[in-house]
């Protein structure tokens, strides 16, 4: 937010952290005005001592009295209590009006460093405690020095003090309707940009639900529509004799019930996701695999058909739900390209997550196969991977004799 001119700009680090704690506390307000209040309070609080003939006395200790709680307020993330401003203020103007007014061509300037206080404790609390603030200057600058110094108050000076303190009041509470009034049309614009925001993330999830649940939706029923022509025809032909599968068959027939429960669950896991995005609010995040959900990835892979040995080192529960979510799906990209490239051979499964994650997958190459290419995601993977920080090797390499097919994914943590 741009500055007042004429007022010091403070690094940018300190203006948000003044804007950011006022704004806590439900007060919308640069950091500016603050800032040139408080340093009204000082220079007035200055020509009071130069009234007093008291800028090079101990007396200047009061004015740093007076600037200190905004010092450490523009210095510390914490929210200095506004009863600490008014009681340092205070302290420092009782410190002043114990010393004698020495020129006497123009009016007390106390009662105006005291107008700034009780305007910026009044904006910063309550109409109340503005009141008290503003009670306690009209003691200090008008009250107190005629006992501390022993002389009669001037009756014309003591109505402008007063009319000065009880004005710094008023404006403030000016301001802090003001400021109040600000921060809730801020929370309203906040509010309405979560609203469009939630929106879009419905409209997104809507799309996802149409263009891709749809079409797995027709898969999985041609899948299972394919099943059970297979399945009518063996016992069409078998014509009242007791349907024996041959082996060929029966194998056809499994694999077509696994495609489509590996289809349906699919479908479920895109609805649990979507109906994720479409509520932005964070409940169910615990549908997205994880790495902990590594070891049954390799059961149902094996369960399907295709020989897997894994070995893991380090505790799966503790890696992060992102990494583990990008380990889960650099894997299973790795068992689909093995198990279509090169059915039947065996593929062997490396897990290490005690230092950052390191996952190797190495199969077989059988004569014939092209791995890594014509779909086979090695890019995708790659790029999810570099996403988490890390680096991906997917490519051929001769050992023992035999060429294998191997893709290497670490991650530093």
């Amino acid at each position: 937010m741009e500055g007042a001119p004429g007022v010091p700009r403070p690094p940018a680090g300190v203006r948000a952290r003044i804007e950011d704690k006022a704004l806590r506390h439900g007060l919308a307000a640069p950091w500016w005005i603050g800032t040139t209040a408080v340093l009204a309070q000082v220079a007035a609080a200055l020509v009071a001592l130069a009234q007093r003939d008291a800028l090079l006395s101990p007396a200047l200790l009061a004015v740093a009295v007076v600037a200190a709680p905004f010092v450490v307020q523009a210095h510390v993330h914490a929210w200095v209590p506004a009863w600490v401003d008014l009681a340092a203020g205070l302290v420092g103007a009782a410190w002043i009006a114990a010393l004698p007014v020495v020129a006497t061509g123009l009016a007390d300037f106390l009662p105006v460093s005291l107008a700034f206080l009780v305007a910026h404790v009044t904006a910063a609390t309550s109409a109340r405690v503005g009141a008290v603030a503003a009670a306690s200057a009209i003691g200090v600058a008008v009250v107190l020095p005629g006992p501390l110094l022993g002389t009669s108050a001037d009756p014309g000076g003591a109505v402008v003090g007063v009319l000065e303190v009880c004005l710094g009041a008023v404006i403030g509470y000016w301001f802090r309707t003001q400021m109040r009034a600000l921060a809730a049309e801020r929370a309203a614009r906040s509010q309405e940009a979560e609203r469009a925001a939630l929106a879009e993330r419905q409209r997104i999830a809507r799309e996802i639900h149409d263009l891709v649940a749809h079409s797995l939706s027709v898969t999985v029923l041609h899948v299972a529509g394919a099943r059970q022509v297979l399945l009518d025809g063996v016992a069409d032909a078998a014509e009242g004799r007791p349907a024996a599968l041959d082996e060929a068959t029966r194998e056809a027939c499994e694999a077509l019930a696994d495609a489509e429960e590996v289809g349906r669950r699919a479908m479920a896991d895109i609805r649990r996701t979507v109906g994720l995005l479409a509520r932005g609010d964070g409940e169910g995040r615990h549908a997205l695999p994880d790495a902990r959900d590594l070891p049954a990835l390799v059961a149902q892979v094996r369960a399907a058909g295709l020989p897997v040995e894994a070995a893991v080192e380090g505790d799966l529960a503790a890696v992060p739900p992102a990494l583990g979510l990008g380990l889960y799906r650099v894997l299973q990209e790795s068992l689909a390209n093995a198990a279509r490239h090169a059915p039947g051979a065996p593929v062997q499964v490396e897990v290490d997550v005690r230092r950052g994650a390191r996952l190797r997958v190495v199969n077989e190459v059988l004569p014939g196969a092209v791995p890594g290419t014509d779909g086979s995601g090695t890019d995708g993977m790659a790029a999810r991977v570099a996403g988490l920080g890390g680096t991906l090797r997917a490519g051929r390499r001769r050992e023992g004799g035999v060429v294998r097919w191997v893709v290497e994914a670490e991650v530093a943590r």
